[in-house]
């Protein structure tokens, strides 16, 4: 399956700015923004691009959670790179449409956003039928219990955990009705399923802010 291009000024999530919220509620709106091309262009930072290992580990993270029927062939070369694109933060961005969605994902040091479109009767199903949440023989506890809020027209939820074993630990929503967005943290799956992460360490802000390499 070829993707498609998704015209530039699209807006996935039907908002061109950020709602105004808590800053502890800011992770929920990140990457549902696309940027404008200007952004995109005075932004750009070829260095990243230019290094393999870290597009390699930023199109891993992107397989490795959204399923392949969604996953464009050619993610890699679709990439781009931009400096304090995201809330301040370094980030890949790539977007297209494909499997009659149109998917956007943007991923910054420590977290992968994907925004889709539109997103299943409901973020519950959608989490099932475009994540890959669920692995052969294991219990499938994604359906709840869910803590769901609002915010203007924007519903969120996200499962309240002391810890996470994996990403599927971390996942948050937030949909418009229509699209739907997940955001989730960078903890890698191990194999054999469960147990708690040992000397996993939240990222600070500053960390995540400043992911790539000043260039030389």
């Amino acid at each position: 399956m070829t993707p498609q291009e998704i015209p530039a000024g699209e807006q996935l999530m039907g908002l061109t700015s950020e709602p105004k919220v808590d800053a502890n509620m800011e992770f929920l709106f990140q990457g549902m923004i696309w940027p404008t091309p200007e952004e995109m262009e005075s932004r750009s930072y070829p260095a990243a691009i230019s290094d393999p290992g870290l597009v390699q580990q930023t199109v891993d993270w992107v397989r490795g959670v959204l399923k392949p029927e969604l996953t464009a062939p050619d993610l890699g070369t679709r990439l781009r790179a931009a400096r304090a694109i995201v809330s301040g933060q370094d980030a890949f961005l790539a977007r297209y449409m494909m499997g009659g969605h149109s998917i956007q994902i943007v991923v910054t040091r420590f977290h992968v956003h994907l925004t889709i479109a539109p997103g299943g009767s409901s973020p519950l199903e959608a989490l099932h039928q475009f994540l890959q949440v669920d692995r052969p023989g294991e219990e499938h506890p994604w359906s709840g219990p869910w803590k769901t809020g609002q915010v203007d027209q924007l519903t969120f939820g996200y499962q309240p955990r002391g810890s996470a074993a994996d990403w599927r630990d971390t996942v948050f929503y937030v949909t418009n009705g229509w699209a739907v967005k997940f955001s989730l943290k960078k903890i890698a799956m191990r194999p054999g399923g469960s147990g708690k992460i040992k000397g996993f360490v939240a990222p600070t802000e500053e960390a995540e802010r400043h992911w790539f390499a000043p260039a030389q």
